[in-house]
């Protein structure tokens, strides 16, 4: 006895996305805003869109990418990926000035990474800086979280600590 073969009905390709839509779905993928960071970034001046005649690429000279030299063009990240569209929001936000400080006997050489999808920002420590509202926030975080870690440890204004060491 044979066994009969049964024959499957093909079946119709998928439809494929245009690649347009692929990119409009990345660019909404980008990671919201830190709103409810606790940072005290209220306080500082926020400077507005820049003017007519501004360079509108003030991030430029700060930004990182591996094997380029650092605030070059060719930095800049690659079309249509998740750095670019973090930028472009970036970019779009209200402008603060700030200072990052810097610990005592650090090298002035070192500077402050900020890596936001895949956009680094290197930013020099003890110069007024204009950054992005975001980056602002995420900087305030960050130092308020260090000075929290650091102050556990200090003897100053602790009377019991400076007693026991006298």
């Amino acid at each position: 006895m044979a066994k009969e073969a049964k024959l499957k009905p093909a079946k119709e390709p998928k439809e494929r996305k245009p690649r347009a839509e692929k990119e409009e779905k990345k660019e909404k993928e980008v990671e919201p805003r830190l709103t409810d960071t606790g940072a005290e970034v209220g306080d500082l001046p926020v400077e507005g869109k820049p003017e007519p005649g501004e360079p509108v690429d003030y991030l430029r000279p700060y930004q990182y990418r591996k094997q380029t030299e650092a605030g070059s063009v060719e930095s800049d990240p690659a079309p249509g990926s998740k750095a670019a569209t973090m930028k472009a929001f970036l970019l779009s936000q209200p402008r603060v000035r700030m200072l990052i400080p810097r610990p005592q006997g650090e090298k002035s050489s070192i500077k402050q990474s900020v890596n936001l999808n895949g956009y680094r920002l290197d930013l020099p420590k003890d110069t007024y800086v204009e950054v992005p509202l975001q980056i602002a926030e995420v900087l305030g975080e960050s130092l308020k979280q260090t000075n929290a870690a650091l102050q556990v440890n200090r003897i100053d204004g602790d009377t019991a600590k400076e007693r026991a060491l006298l």
